[in-house]
């Protein structure tokens, strides 16, 4: 618990501002409290403050974290404050913000905010994806108060101590998952290095002991034939000496263990003690709350179940699921490939006995099988082999097993091979390229075993599966990941990951650059030219860049019309020197479109990188510098050389927030619509509702301009409201036959007010149902998925209806689509406005159109210039198209 002493001082929105620009220096909840703390008690309004920590779970206590000029009464009576009681206890249930204007002549605060004698006091929720996680209060004993604005701008401090929430729990989460991923490591490795299944089972048993979720562990394996069949338990942690008795082996058709058997499939319980029926006796007599059970399977039966449970959880968490679930597999795999193993040296053992049987499975098996002498030549093959490789039998028997592996892989397998020799009845692996006899290399996943034959002779047996297919899918998508799909340059997630590395670097002295460059007024190009001369003018611009980088820079692109150059090793007079050059160079840069010559200026902005700041910090730093070299002009350099000490002073985003927050104080936003046709009648069904932005001098500015800072500064939840209300009114009263389609941003998904204003207004009624489609991303949906699906359900509770927006741009398309509650697929602009010509396009958006009409969705396609991408639209069964084709977004009232 930490109290703070400091100075007051008069304009909130600089507290505020100044709380929000320092507390991204910090690392730790102590210093948010700090921060916290300070910048509250500069208001002369403010008397004294505190923080509270609370659990959203019954039973809990909310805990005094932090405090400023409260004396001890209240810290020894006030501490702790138990579930459910007083004015905090309010604030955290129902996750709003609570205003006590005269607490002498009330009596809801309780006794010991009266012995303050305080006049008002305030409370701030902390909220994380709807959880109340924290309680701000703020106390003066002055008859002077807050405004609404005042209040407005102060309860942002619970966001964005929710953001900090965020980021704490993400470093654990990492530092977890880092922890799952060393243990399936481990785990794999034993898998791998052994066929004995003592040495798997005493490593999951060690692992086991260190999971604090898994209360009871078990592995029975089938043992017997048909109706003789038993279960019998192999392996297992937290049993009592009872229930051993009652189920070490489980007779054929009982219980739960012989329910997954039969049934082939991960079955998952939770809340398990109700289910009476499927968990039976010995289940329950154990007490447990969670079960997940998981099949051993091998070829098309069940040979086995794997038991994870608990007796404290009521469920496990998804990380927990997927980690359990990767562990039974592992044990899984250990348990098939020691019995195939097995049989297979059985069968080697007794060739005479059942050599019609072995060679039948030998020759058929779907994978290629190699036995292989000390020597590395080759004694077998089975046919699967010869014929996927494409030599005769004769061709390989005799022949060394490193003349078909590719030139450069050879070393490596002949150190498998000794190694493999020199460790009998171990399991290696190793994916390696195979050279067929027409000259193709294949990508192979081979197993090796070394065993004695029947004369005694010391051989190795050879698994070997072709996963050519998979290595060059996982290729394409590790390309597509890190890629820029237009101009092929590596993207922002490639850039992110070598400017931490940078970050890193320039801690220990070495200093790096990050420059941003702006075609200035690309807008205009594609307004004018078309989206098709954009692109090519982007590509263009991409390979002429590429040709002037040097050997330490690295060039990406960084979204729409913006490169990003990552520097690195570099002084600031190299990165000044270097800009200037490609700032000249660019000046010669001329883009040619039907024999018509067009020149381009562009505006550079470059941050020099010294350490001090994390990605997000840099990354918004360098952007605020390019949009001041925008500002004074365009068609220039602007070099910043902030450090950790002065980086704080975001002018150029500080400027942008105050133009927001007067626009919506002033009326200046804008809406426009774009209309949404029915293919099939060409009527205009829907309005896309479009916001803009008007500036003091008259000036309209598009949302790419502003969305970013509105964002970061926490100001989207109050312009879209203001859009939902005038739209809203819309629907009720003056356009009460239109059809909206409206966008929410990212931060309002979890803005717990603007999901009450619109419950609200649909319970009223109004004339509003089905006639207002929220339009969420499918990129902010892959963001928080889980939190976009909560939101979407509270409001489908009231009628709400939802559409997919930028549908095809992520990476979760398929899951998005099936795993959300929406009505409406919009395909994304990029893969329509071309398919007459592009036949990717073409059949990417043919297979989305076919997969949401199954799945029981209408779809809307976006982007639609011309009359031959309608026709494909219809040949679809498209239902509704948006775009140029039928009309620019326009501020013309609706009929």
């Amino acid at each position: 618990m930490s109290s703070y002493i400091v100075k007051k001082e008069d304009n909130a929105l600089e507290v505020l501002c100044e709380f929000i620009e320092s507390i991204s220096m910090s690392s730790s909840l102590q210093e948010v409290y700090s921060v916290f703390l300070g910048c509250l008690l500069k208001l002369k309004k403010v008397s004294s403050a505190a923080i509270y920590s609370v659990d959203d779970k019954k039973g809990q206590d909310a805990v005094l974290r932090a405090y400023v000029n409260l004396p001890k009464v209240w810290v020894e009576k006030m501490g702790v404050i138990p579930y459910d009681n007083g004015f905090i206890w309010r604030i955290a249930e129902t996750g709003r913000t609570l205003f006590i204007k005269d607490i002498q002549e009330g009596f809801e605060t309780g006794f010991c905010f009266k012995e303050l004698c305080n006049r008002w006091v305030l409370g701030i929720p902390v909220l994380l994806e709807n959880r109340v996680r924290g309680v701000l209060l703020l106390f003066s004993h002055r008859n002077s108060s807050f405004d609404s604005e005042n209040i407005a701008l102060i309860s942002t401090l619970g966001k964005q101590m929710a953001t900090l929430l965020a980021k704490v729990e993400q470093v654990e989460e990492l530092k977890s998952r880092n922890k799952v991923l060393s243990i399936l490591g481990v785990i794999s490795h034993t898998v791998n290095s052994s066929v004995e299944l003592r040495y798997t089972y005493k490593t999951v048993l060690e692992i086991i002991k260190g999971i604090d979720f898994v209360d009871i562990f078990g592995v029975y394996l089938v043992e017997g034939k048909k109706r003789k069949k038993e279960a019998v338990l192999h392996v297992y942690s937290g049993f009592s000496k009872e229930y051993l008795k009652r189920a070490s082996r489980i007779p054929y058709g009982r219980g739960i263990t012989w329910y997954v058997i039969n049934k082939g499939e991960t079955v998952y319980f939770q809340n398990v003690s109700i289910l009476y029926s499927k968990l039976g006796c010995a289940g329950r007599f154990l007490g447990i709350r969670t079960l997940l059970s998981i099949p051993v399977k091998l070829d098309r039966g069940t040979i086995g179940v794997v038991h994870f449970a608990s007796i404290k959880k009521h469920s496990f968490t998804q990380q927990e699921y997927d980690f359990l679930v990767s562990l039974g597999n592992q044990i899984g795999v250990a348990i098939v490939k020691a019995k195939v193993v097995k049989d297979l040296v059985k069968s080697k053992r007794a060739l005479k006995d059942s050599e019609y049987r072995y060679k039948f499975l030998y020759e058929n098996n779907p994978s290629m099988y190699f036995t292989v002498d000390a020597t590395g030549k080759v004694i077998s093959v089975n046919r699967f082999g010869v014929k996927h490789l494409g030599y005769t039998t004769e061709e390989l028997v005799g022949r060394s097993i490193l003349d078909i592996f590719y030139e450069e892989d050879r070393e490596k397998v002949g150190e498998q091979l000794r190694l493999c020799l020199s460790k009998p009845n171990e399991v290696f692996s190793w994916e390696l390229r195979k050279l067929c006899r027409d000259g193709r290399l294949i990508w192979v996943r081979e197993y090796a075993q070394s065993v004695r034959d029947d004369k005694g002779n010391q051989v190795i047996l050879i698994v070997c599966d072709d996963i050519t297919d998979y290595k060059y899918q996982e290729t394409r998508i590790r390309h597509l990941a890190e890629h820029d799909f237009l101009t092929g340059l590596p993207n922002r997630r490639v850039l992110e990951g070598r400017l931490s590395d940078a970050i890193g670097r320039a801690r220990s002295g070495e200093k790096s650059a990050l420059i941003l460059l702006d075609l200035d007024d690309f807008k205009l190009i594609n307004d004018t030219l078309g989206h098709i001369a954009g692109d090519r003018l982007l590509v263009n611009l991409a390979r002429f860049l590429q040709d002037k980088m040097d050997s330490n820079c690295l060039l990406t692109r960084f979204g729409g019309d913006e490169f990003a150059i990552l520097m690195e090793n570099s002084s600031i007079e190299s990165a000044k020197s270097f800009a200037n050059r490609i700032y000249d160079e660019l000046k010669g840069f001329k883009f040619i479109l039907d024999n018509h010559v067009f020149e381009f200026t562009v505006s550079i902005g470059v941050f020099i990188i010294d350490g001090s700041m994390d990605v997000q910090a840099v990354l918004n730093l360098t952007d605020s510098t390019l949009y001041r070299a925008k500002e004074l002009g365009k068609n220039r350099i602007m070099v910043n050389e902030f450090t950790g000490d002065s980086h704080s002073k975001l002018a150029g985003a500080t400027r942008w927030a105050n133009l927001i927050k007067n626009a919506l104080s002033e009326n200046r936003f804008l809406l426009y619509y774009q209309p949404i046709v029915n293919i099939e009648s060409g009527e205009t069904e829907y309005f896309e509702v479009l916001l803009r932005l008007r500036d003091e001098s008259g000036q309209i500015i598009s949302p790419d301009a502003f969305i970013r800072v509105a964002e970061s500064f926490g100001l989207m939840p109050g312009i879209d409201l203001w859009m939902l209300e005038i739209v809203l009114d819309l629907l009720s009263s003056t356009h009460s036959g239109a059809k909206f389609f409206v966008n929410l941003s990212r931060s309002s998904l979890g803005n717990a007010y603007l999901i009450d204003f619109i419950k609200e207004r649909f319970l009223k009624g109004d004339n509003i149902l089905d006639r207002l489609v929220f339009e969420v991303s499918e990129i902010v949906t892959a963001g928080d998925l889980e939190k976009t699906k909560l939101w979407m359900r509270q409001l489908r509770q009231v009628g709400c209806l939802f559409a997919i927006d930028d549908f095809g741009i992520g990476v979760s398309s398929f899951h998005s689509l099936r795993t959300l509650p929406v009505s409406y697929v919009k395909i994304d602009k990029s893969l329509v406005w071309n398919m007459h010509t592009d036949s990717t396009n073409y059949k990417i958006v043919e297979a989305f159109t076919m997969i949401a009409h199954a799945l029981g969705k209408k779809v809307i396609a976006e982007g639609v210039e011309s009359k031959e991408v309608v026709n494909i639209l219809r040949e679809f069964k498209i239902d509704y198209g948006q775009g140029y084709f039928w009309g620019m977004p326009s501020e013309v009232v609706l009929p």
